[in-house]
Formats: structure tokens, sequence, C-alpha cells
């Protein structure tokens, strides 16, 4: 079901529910939550959760929020390789400076 669908520029945005989770209801408000995704034209889907949250006194506030795992970057020594070399250029800069007072 879609939440909602923008379209502007030719570029579709969509937040589609795809379950509903909670639903609390008090003397004067409301709460429904649940998981979707959102969905741009030309790009992947991105996991989400979503909500919708209503007071007695007529606030509405709608929130999203994505949840997408990004796995690391494996690094395979660089940073190590990089440090090593930042130290030794120290080093020879100081014995050029040394050599040169």
């Amino acid at each position: 079901m879609d939440l909602w669908t923008l379209t502007a520029a030719g570029v579709t945005y969509n937040l589609v529910a795809t379950s509903v989770t909670a639903v609390l209801e008090g003397p004067n408000s409301l709460y429904i939550a649940g998981t979707g995704y959102a969905d741009i034209t030309g790009d992947a889907q991105t996991p989400a959760s979503w909500s919708l949250t209503d007071t007695e006194t007529g606030n509405s506030d709608i929130t999203f929020s994505a949840a997408n795992a990004v796995s690391p970057v494996p690094d395979a020594g660089t940073t190590a390789g990089m440090l090593g070399m930042a130290v030794g250029s120290c080093g020879l800069f100081v014995r050029k400076l040394k050599q040169r007072a």
C-alpha cells in the first residue's frame, strides 16, 4: 500500500507500507507504525520503518526512517601502510632539516 507518492522533475518518490506492526489508540492520540520501503525512480528500494502519530489537538507528525545496513569496506592493510609512509616521511624531513642546520 502506498503511504505517499510524489513526482517532481520526472522522478517519482514512493513510501510503500508492507506491514503494520503497531497500532496504539489512546483517549487523545493515535499511533500507527510499520515497515516497508522507500522507492525512487532509478534507484534500488531501501528498507524502511514508518510511523504516523496524531493527537486530539489536530497536530499530525509523520516520520520516516530508513533502515539500510551498510557493510564496512575491507581495508587490506592500506591504512597501516599509509601510516608507515607518513612516519617515514617525517623522519626523512627531520633528517634533512638537521643537515641544513
